[in-house]
């Protein structure tokens, strides 16, 4: 059993949005599995970067919808965006010395700010999408 498992409470009904936070997922359980079985493996760190830059891309598509479709609490789900940036530089310094503690830590703050932030900012900005394209 994997940290967070995808479930249809996750679904926004934008296929596109759907298929990158299941992939955000699995790379997520995937991390985390990994980091059970290699303690102190320093890989870890570039798995995560990898992991980042995907999220990143993730972020920015979402931004591009919020601005292509003038959603009301935009500003606020791109407040959202930037506090995940923020509090992963924090767990970065606090735990960069220890890839294990490092790599808990940031799969546990990814889990609990995809479960909120799906199920409450980005079907808001799914449910506009839907809204304008009937």
């Amino acid at each position: 059993m994997g940290l967070i498992e995808w479930n249809e409470n996750f679904l926004t009904g934008i296929p596109e949005i759907d298929i990158q936070h299941k992939k955000i997922f699995k790379y997520l359980n995937n991390l985390y599995e990994y980091n059970k079985i290699n303690l102190e493996d320093k890989d870890k760190i570039q798995k995560i970067q990898t992991f980042l830059e995907s999220i990143e891309k993730h972020f920015e598509f979402e931004e591009s919808l919020i601005d292509k479709y003038n959603l009301e609490n935009g500003e606020d789900h791109k407040r959202e965006h930037a506090f995940f940036r923020e509090k992963i530089k924090e767990i970065f310094e606090q735990y960069g010395s220890s890839p294990y503690a490092l790599t808990f830590e940031f799969c546990k703050f990814v889990k609990d700010f995809y479960s909120s932030h799906i199920i409450y900012y980005d079907k808001i900005l799914a449910k506009k999408i839907q809204n304008e394209n009937l």
